[in-house]
């Protein structure tokens, strides 16, 4: 008996199309996608406001010293819970419109003629998705190794990148560094431990070049890598007004804004572009005391600008960051990323050129960045909804055009985003 048309279309659909769309993901895969993130009843009237949707952060607290135990006279830790603003995005919808879906279904290999049909719209979905997934953790990754100026062409590059993501505390929890396929050209004349990977016939265990090297789980390459092209703004910039800088001011967007002067009436920093505060040392997540570099410096402040910025006629620019700096004594420290306050008058140092495309590498912990996504509303009583072990919804949908004797699918996906710690995330050049 022919198959229905009408019946089970999208679900066979649906079934090639999963299993093609895992198959091709890499950059996804390695950051924080679970059941957790699918938003499900998304009011679609907020738009893509950031904030629509939230996801929560872990606690710290500073623990207390006491000679004998009593702690009569001790400070109670406050429970601050902060939340990661996610960003739900555009649809990602591929349209197709086809004259011999039915006599695909009514052939003898069913599965082989489906997976022709979905196979490039799962590709092309899933490069759609993991560029602009690339893009958006370039702009909120507030570390930065290396000079930009230098290209990224040996392993001690990348083992600088993940002494620094080591030195700070982060938690327990894979760590990995991406490359676009050219960085990781050089890197294959001299291999550093035999890239295993379990999930076997994944585009991430292909593209892997190494595993368990200088604290990273997986070395691989994609060809999703971000790029910018910075501003004109180059030097003589320092803050202008000292910003907010306690825990609960930013605990909720780990992003904060700092008012800069001197760049240059009309010149531009442009999203992506990392500001140092040289003056302002970071310290260490847990301990927060200041972490001493390969140079022996103590390693400063950095922030990852988020948008394109103009200094005005007063040769100022308002500018918000990804990273913030959070400075509080006693047991309100817990969540301190610097020494001392920043203040006005700090210097601004940035370390692009003028006018220079860019395309860093990407080193991170996996609770660096969350994706997720919306649970569509069905469009029709024969639509097919899938979702992933790890909260990605797809929807397919079917509908026929019978003047123009064509049938027409629509499959759907729309993601949401959140950075949910800044300075677990790093963008990775060529050590100078």
């Amino acid at each position: 008996m022919a198959n229905s048309l009408t019946s089970n279309v999208t679900n066979k659909l649906m079934e090639a199309f999963i299993p093609a769309f895992e198959s091709k993901r890499k950059l996804s895969m390695a950051i924080s996608t679970n059941a957790q993130n699918l938003v499900n009843g998304f009011d679609e009237s907020t738009g893509d406001t950031k904030g629509a949707v939230r996801i929560k952060r872990p606690l710290q607290f500073v623990p207390q010293r006491t000679a004998d135990g009593d702690f009569t006279s001790g400070d109670t830790n406050p429970v601050i819970v902060g939340t990661a603003p996610a960003e739900v995005g555009q649809y990602a919808t591929v349209f197709i419109e086809m004259t011999d879906v039915e006599r695909a279904l009514e052939s003898k290999n069913v599965a082989e003629s489906m997976l022709q049909l979905v196979d490039p719209a799962a590709e092309d979905i899933c490069n759609e998705i993991e560029s602009e997934l690339g893009d958006r953790m370039m702009k909120a990754a507030a570390f930065a190794s290396g000079n930009p100026q230098t290209p990224i062409a040996d392993w001690l590059d990348i083992a600088s990148a993940g002494t620094k993501l080591d030195a700070f505390g982060l938690p327990a929890g894979r760590k990995y560094c991406a490359l676009s396929t050219f960085d990781g050209l050089p890197l294959a004349n001299e291999q550093k431990g035999l890239a295993v990977n379990p999930e076997v016939g994944s585009a991430l265990a292909k593209a892997a070049i190494a595993n368990n090297y200088a604290g990273f789980d997986n070395v691989f390459t994609t060809d999703n890598m971000p790029s910018f092209t910075s501003g004109t703004a180059t030097t003589g910039i320092t803050v202008l007004a000292a910003p907010t800088q306690t825990y609960n001011a930013v605990k909720d967007s780990y992003e904060q804004v700092i008012t800069l002067t001197g760049g240059g009436i009309g010149n531009t920093l442009t999203a992506g572009t990392t500001l140092v505060i040289s003056s302002v040392n970071m310290v260490h997540f847990r301990n927060r005391k200041p972490v001493k570099g390969s140079a022996g410096a103590f390693i400063p402040l950095t922030v990852s600008l988020l948008e394109d910025i103009t200094f005005d006629g007063s040769n100022n620019a308002t500018a918000t960051v990804s990273g913030c700096g959070v400075f509080e004594t006693g047991v309100d420290g817990a969540y301190n990323t610097i020494d001392r306050l920043i203040q006005a008058g700090d210097t601004v140092t940035i370390q692009e050129a003028a006018s220079t495309t860019y395309g860093p590498g990407l080193a991170f912990h996996e609770g660096f960045f969350a994706m997720g996504s919306i649970k569509l509303k069905t469009l029709d009583a024969t639509d097919s909804s899938f979702t992933t072990k790890d909260g990605l919804n797809f929807r397919i949908s079917r509908f026929a055009n019978g003047v123009a004797n064509k049938h027409q699918i629509r499959i759907d996906f729309r993601p949401t985003f959140a950075c949910l710690n800044p300075f677990f995330g790093e963008k990775v050049y060529g050590v100078a």
